[in-house]
């Protein structure tokens, strides 16, 4: 449901593909599971579906997430040559992730107000990455961030368990999944405070303006050098995410099958 409130994110024609194919699929269906109240309300707002079609589930959180030792997070460090402190982005390099506005955040953290930090952004290259190189040329920033590209499932909770925060600037998300892996590795989390986010979230993470990137900076270098604000997120988020689990999304899944069989 991204297009419909950022329309320059996709080409015309995908744009007019989506609202085609969403329009006539949703309206032929007798249930629509949404992944969170904000698509339900999405779906009703401009699609006019009936809220007693949609049913809300929530995604889970994989149990391979969660904290790691010490020594593999080292080794891990060592063998993808990542930095002692950095700060990660996991997803796909496209315009809704908002990363120009990371990029500045993160040039005036390090250029302005001296924090020493690395910055990862990881994941598969998509319709931003040559503005998202073009950024990182213009501000002398290429010493600083490393664009390792799309990485591998069994890696992603070392490298969340690596990280010193998990920074989400997106412009719109559905639900927003890494949020929680990275809460279950024990990783704080800054993110927008748009679309789904808070409602995934909670308190357990900051959230901030998707267009303020003093902001983004201010909290990031507050997170870094505060321990016990970091370490108050990261006690939320350990929390929070066992809110979310696979196997009650595939139980009320079942339900929703079930509910529809009895008509």
């Amino acid at each position: 449901m991204a297009f419909m409130y950022n329309s320059n994110l996709l080409s015309p024609w995908r744009n007019i593909y989506l609202k085609y194919a969403i329009k006539k699929s949703a309206g032929k269906a007798q249930r629509i599971i949404a992944i969170s109240n904000s698509t339900r309300d999405d779906l009703m707002r401009f699609y006019n579906i009936e809220p007693e079609r949609i049913r809300v589930i929530y995604s889970g959180v994989d149990e391979r997430f969660k904290p790691a030792d010490l020594l593999l997070i080292s080794a891990f460090k060592e063998k993808k040559s990542l930095p002692n402190d950095f700060i990660l982005f996991l997803g796909d390099l496209e315009k809704r992730k908002n990363i120009p506005l990371l990029l500045e955040a993160f040039s005036i953290l390090t250029k302005e107000m001296k924090i020493p930090v690395k910055l990862v952004i990881a994941g598969k290259p998509s319709n931003a990455f040559l503005e998202i190189l073009s950024i990182i040329e213009r501000k002398d920033l290429k010493e600083d961030i490393l664009l390792p590209g799309y990485i591998e499932e069994e890696d992603l909770p070392l490298l969340f368990s690596s990280a010193s925060l998990f920074v989400y600037p997106s412009l719109y998300e559905g639900f927003g999944l890494p949020l929680l892996e990275a809460m279950a590795c024990g990783i704080p989390v800054i993110a927008s405070n748009c679309s789904s986010i808070p409602e995934v979230t909670g308190d357990a993470a900051l959230l901030l303006s998707s267009f303020e990137p003093y902001e983004w900076a201010y909290s990031m270098r507050d997170l870094i050098l505060d321990r016990d604000k970091k370490n108050d997120f990261i006690e939320k988020g350990l929390k929070r995410v066992k809110d979310f689990s696979w196997d009650k999304t595939a139980r009320k899944t079942l339900a929703v099958y079930e509910e529809f069989k009895k008509g």
